[in-house]
């Protein structure tokens, strides 16, 4: 009705065409054309905490947000998406059974609708192992442990800087060494103050203060 689309279109860099409508009696409006998302690519899934796996993948041109799915054979996804609205270009999935390896896809999302998928990346979450114990002998210390369902190895570490508890020690090394000084030091032994010579009291003195 008194309008007719420019012939004209002008590519924009989200990946849309604008141009504008020319009216014979009213000014012209600007529009804008989208189309279907393409796939993202560069999909990569890394192990995260137990029962999470990390997705990361590069952006889709024109992409409002993004789709994940998942399943659990490869070219079998669910239909349903797992995560929706997803407006990074990484997610994490959790709620996951460690030991089962998953697989994944991620379709863009515009006005124009939900895009190609892109191709898959699995991942396996795994726990950490369990009920680790450690004991000492012939100067070797022996480690055990409940494996992780699905871990094909494990790697161990080691540190020096653990809090001991070294004072009930140091107390006890103190009593001793101040008992053999009072009993060396020249001087009856009483229980009485009064009787004491001065190198005996000098010695109790101090080892009251350490």
């Amino acid at each position: 009705e008194g309008m007719h689309p420019a012939r004209t279109l002008v590519a924009g860099r989200d990946g849309r065409l604008y141009g504008t409508t020319t009216g014979f009696n009213t000014a012209g409006t600007v529009f804008k054309l989208a189309f279907l998302p393409p796939a993202p690519t560069n999909l990569a899934a890394a192990r995260g905490s137990a029962g999470e796996i990390a997705l990361t993948w590069n952006a889709a041109r024109s992409a409002n947000t993004y789709n994940v799915y998942r399943g659990t054979a490869s070219g079998t996804l669910d239909a349903t998406p797992v995560l929706t609205g997803v407006t990074a270009t990484n997610a994490t999935v959790n709620g996951l059974t460690n030991g089962t390896n998953y697989f994944f896809a991620v379709a863009a999302v515009n006005e124009a609708g939900t895009g190609t998928r892109s191709a898959e990346a699995s991942g396996m979450p795994v726990a950490p192992p369990a009920n680790l114990t450690a004991s000492y002998a012939n100067g070797a210390i022996t480690l055990s442990w409940t494996a992780a369902p699905g871990a094909t190895s494990h790697v161990m570490f080691q540190s020096t800087t653990g809090t001991f508890a070294w004072a009930p020690v140091l107390n006890n090394v103190v009593v001793l060494a101040v008992l053999g000084v009072f009993v060396a030091v020249p001087g009856r032994i009483t229980l009485d103050p009064v009787q004491l010579s001065d190198p005996k009291l000098l010695v109790l003195g101090i080892g009251t203060t350490l």
